[in-house]
C-alpha cells in the first residue's frame, strides 16, 4: 500500500456461536481508500476496495480457499461463444462486462497467442493473467473463444426512391444514396449488392425548356409606408416552370424586391413583392429564370399610397383633324388606355411623361360630329373622372379673287388667292378640267403649272379647308394662247 496514505479498515466480527466448520473460516479485513466510495460488497472489483488483509492465514471472509466466487479463489478462464458475425462487417464487443473475461474468475488481463482470422466462423485461444512467449502462455490459464455467424433474424425494409434534378446535365444523390429508405429490424448495417449484371436501360437527360412568363396577377401594388408594409402576394403564370426558378426585377429595381418564390406547378409560381418606403412610383420589368433559361418580360407597377387617378385638364380642349393632346392629373403612371366618348376619334400611342401628365394623339375623322366629348384614362389605380374635349368643324372657306386671273400654256404661274376661313397647312386648291396642277399651297398663294396642251378655256378654282363642311365658291381662271 502507498506510504503516508490513510486507509479505512473494516473488521468482520467472528460468527456467533463458534464456528464448527472444517476448516473454519476466520475473519478477513477489507481495506478501502478513503478518497474512494465504499465497496458495494465484499468482493466486487473497482468500487473502492483495494485489498483484503488475511488474519492468521485465513481465506476470504466466509469463503473456503479455492472455492469459486471467493476473492482468494484460483484464477479460472472459461470458454466463450459469440454467434454474431456478419459477412464483411467488423465484430466489436464494446461493453467490457460482456467481454471474454466476463465469466472468468479472478482474471485481470488476457493475451492472444495467435491473431484470429477474418470470416463468418472462427475461434481463438487467449492466455489469462500471463504473458505469451513463442506462442506459450506463462500462466498456463487459457480458454477458447468460438465465433460463429449471426443467428439474428432481421426484417429488412427497402423503399422505392425517385430523384429529380434541377439541372439539365447533372444529378447528385447524396449519402446514404440508395440506402436512404432501407432499415434492418436488428439495426445491422444495410448494404446493396447486385445479384448479377442488369439489363441495360436508357437514361435520357431532358432540357427543362425555356420558361415563358405570360402574366403577373395583380400587376400592381401599393408602396410600403411607415404604417403598413404592404407586401403583395402575386401569381405568375406561364409554362416550363421548374424547381429552382427565380423571379427577377430588371435593374434598376428602385426599391422593389421579390421573396418567397414557390413553384406550384409547371404553369404557376407564387411569390411576394416587397417595396421600401422610398421605392420609386412606376412600372418595373419582371423576368423569370429557370434551369432552362430566362424569359419575360412582364410589367409590375408600384403605386403610391394614395393610388387613384384624377384628370384635371387637357390641352387643347377643342380641335379638328389630328391633334397632339396632353392630359394632366395624378396617378397617371402606368396608364393603359385613354377613352373618348362618341365616335369618329381614334386615340394614338400613349406616352407617360410622369405621374401627372400623359401625351397622346386624337385623330378626328372628317365625319366626326362637332360636339363635346368625355375623356377618361385607365391606370393601375383605376379609371379617372372625365374632362371635356370638343370637336370643332371649321367654317366653309370663301374665295374672292385670283391674281393673276390668266396664264400662258407651258408655264408655271404663281398666283395669289384671297378670301376667308383659310387654314394654315390644311388648305387645298382645286382647278377644274385637266392640264393644270397645283403645288406650294400656303394660306394665300399657290403655283399653277399649265401644260402646253391645256385647253384654252376658263377654269373654276375653289379652296377647301380641312374639316370644313364644304369647299369654297368657285372663281373663274382663263388661259392665254401662246
Amino acid at each position: 500500500m502507498v506510504p503516508s496514505k490513510v486507509y479505512d479498515v473494516l473488521v468482520n466480527v467472528p460468527a456467533t456461536p463458534a464456528c464448527t466448520a472444517t476448516p473454519c473460516p476466520t475473519p478477513a479485513l477489507p481495506i478501502f481508500a478513503r478518497d474512494l466510495a465504499l465497496s458495494g460488497n465484499s468482493s466486487v472489483r473497482d468500487v473502492g476496495m483495494l485489498a483484503y488483509i488475511s488474519v492468521n492465514n485465513a481465506p476470504g471472509a466466509g469463503v473456503t480457499p479455492g472455492t469459486a466466487g471467493s476473492v482468494f479463489a484460483a484464477a479460472q478462464a472459461n470458454q466463450d461463444t459469440y454467434s454474431a458475425l456478419v459477412a464483411g462487417q467488423p465484430f466489436t464487443v464494446s461493453d467490457p462486462a460482456k467481454g471474454v473475461i466476463a465469466n472468468d474468475i479472478n482474471v485481470y488481463g488476457v493475451k492472444l497467442p495467435t491473431s484470429p482470422t477474418n470470416g463468418t466462423s472462427d475461434s481463438f485461444t487467449y492466455c489469462a493473467n500471463g504473458t505469451v512467449t513463442a506462442g506459450v502462455c506463462s500462466s498456463g490459464i487459457t480458454a477458447t473463444v468460438t465465433l460463429g455467424a449471426s443467428t439474428l433474424n432481421s426484417t429488412l425494409i427497402a423503399a422505392n426512391l425517385s430523384y429529380t434534378s434541377t439541372m439539365a446535365t447533372y444529378l447528385k444523390i447524396p449519402s446514404p444514396g440508395l440506402l436512404a429508405g432501407g432499415s434492418d429490424s436488428n439495426n445491422l448495417p444495410f448494404t446493396v449488392s447486385a445479384a448479377g449484371t442488369t439489363t441495360p436501360v436508357t437514361f435520357t437527360v431532358v432540357n427543362p425548356g425555356t420558361p415563358i412568363l405570360a402574366s403577373i396577377t395583380p400587376a400592381s401594388g401599393l408602396r410600403r409606408t411607415a404604417a403598413a408594409a404592404n407586401p403583395v402576394a402575386v401569381v405568375l403564370t406561364g409554362s416550363n416552370f421548374t424547381a429552382g426558378s427565380t423571379v427577377n426585377v430588371v435593374a434598376p429595381a428602385n426599391g422593389l424586391t421579390v421573396t418567397g418564390v414557390t413553384p406550384v406547378s409547371p404553369t404557376q409560381i407564387n411569390a411576394t413583392f416587397n417595396t421600401t418606403t422610398t421605392a420609386a412610383i412606376g412600372p418595373r420589368s419582371i423576368t423569370l429564370t429557370t434551369p432552362g433559361g430566362t424569359n419575360g418580360t412582364m410589367t409590375y407597377t408600384v403605386l403610391g399610397a394614395d393610388a387613384h387617378v384624377d384628370l384635371s385638364d387637357l390641352s387643347p380642349s377643342r380641335a379638328g383633324a389630328a391633334v397632339l393632346v396632353s392630359l394632366f392629373g395624378s396617378g397617371l403612371t402606368g396608364t393603359t388606355a385613354v377613352t373618348v366618348s362618341g365616335g369618329g376619334i381614334t386615340v394614338g400611342p400613349i406616352t407617360v411623361v410622369g405621374d401627372t401628365q400623359i401625351n397622346t394623339i386624337f385623330t378626328i375623322s372628317a365625319g366626326a360630329a362637332g360636339t363635346a366629348r368625355n375623356v377618361s384614362v385607365t391606370a393601375p389605380g383605376g379609371t379617372s373622372n372625365t374632362v371635356a374635349f370638343t370637336v370643332t368643324i371649321p367654317a366653309t372657306p370663301t374665295l374672292a379673287s385670283i391674281t393673276p386671273p390668266t396664264g400662258l400654256r407651258g408655264t408655271a404661274v404663281p398666283v395669289t388667292l384671297t378670301g376667308t376661313n383659310f387654314i394654315v397647312g390644311e388648305t387645298t386648291v382645286n382647278v377644274s378640267g385637266t392640264g393644270v396642277t397645283v403645288s406650294g399651297v400656303t394660306t394665300a398663294t399657290a403655283i399653277f403649272t399649265i401644260t402646253s396642251t391645256a385647253a384654252a378655256t376658263a377654269r373654276n378654282v375653289a379652296v377647301t379647308a380641312a374639316g370644313a363642311a364644304a369647299a369654297s365658291n368657285a372663281v373663274p381662271l382663263h388661259w392665254l394662247f401662246q
